[in-house]
C-alpha cells in the first residue's frame, strides 16, 4: 500500500511540471522463470555452491519422485536444463534412489560436500539424510553419488531430519524432533536431545 502511495505522488509531482519523473521497468530487477517440468512438484529448498569460481545450483524438490535437481548451464549450443541427480532419468545411469526432498545443504567447511534429506512413503523412508562429496553430480559413469548418512553411534540411517543449517566455522547441523547432530564430513556426533531439557 505504501508503494502505491508513493507511486502515486511520483505522478503527481511530474504531472506538475516540478520534478521530472521517469517510469522505467528497465531499472526493475526482473525475475527469471525457468519451467523444470515438475508437474505436481514444488520447489522446498535451493543451495548454491561456489565450485573454483562456477556456480553450483541444487534444488529439493517435493511431491516428486526425482528429488535433487542440478541445474546444468547451456553448452556447446545445448540449451540451459535440469537434471535429477538422486533419481535420474539418463541412460545407463545407476543408483536411483525415488523419492522427494526437503533440504538441502552445503557444508561451508567442506567445498562440495553437500546433505539432502529424502522422502519415500512407498518404501518408508521418512525425511532420511543422504550426503555426496561432489556437489550432489552424477559421477563420470552416471552413477548417483548420494549415499546414506549413519549415526556414528548406532550405525543406523538418521532419518527424521526436520531442517538443517551450516556455518563457515565447517559442519552442517541437522535437527530431527528430539535430537541435534552435527554433521562432520565421515562421521559426526549428536549434540543434543529434549530428553536433557529440564521438566517446567
Amino acid at each position: 500500500m505504501s508503494w502505491q502511495k508513493s507511486l502515486r505522488g511520483g505522478l503527481k509531482t511530474a504531472f506538475y511540471g516540478t520534478t521530472v519523473f521517469f517510469l522505467s521497468t528497465s531499472v526493475l530487477a526482473e525475475p527469471v522463470k525457468e519451467n523444470i517440468g515438475l508437474y505436481g512438484g514444488y520447489v522446498a529448498d535451493i543451495e548454491a555452491m561456489d565450485d573454483a569460481g562456477t556456480t553450483e545450483i541444487l534444488i529439493a524438490v517435493e511431491n516428486s519422485q526425482r528429488g535433487v535437481y542440478r541445474y546444468v548451464p547451456a553448452s556447446g549450443g545445448a540449451s540451459a536444463y535440469w537434471e535429477s541427480t538422486s533419481n535420474p532419468t539418463s541412460t545407463g545411469s545407476t543408483g536411483h534412489i525415488p523419492g522427494f526432498a526437503s533440504e538441502i545443504e552445503e557444508d561451508q567447511g567442506v567445498p562440495g560436500h553437500v546433505y539432502v534429506v529424502l522422502s519415500n512413503e512407498r518404501t518408508s523412508m521418512n525425511k532420511a539424510l543422504y550426503e555426496s562429496s561432489d556437489y550432489g553430480r552424477l559421477t563420470s559413469s552416471l552413477e548417483v553419488s548420494w549415499t546414506p548418512f549413519n549415526d556414528p553411534s548406532t550405525g543406523l540411517p538418521v532419518e527424521g531430519v526436520e531442517v538443517m543449517h551450516s556455518h563457515s566455522t565447517g559442519g552442517v547441523y541437522a535437527a530431527t524432533r528430539s535430537e541435534i547432530f552435527r554433521l562432520i564430513s565421515g562421521g559426526g556426533n549428536t549434540v543434543f536431545e529434549t530428553s536433557s531439557l529440564s521438566a517446567p
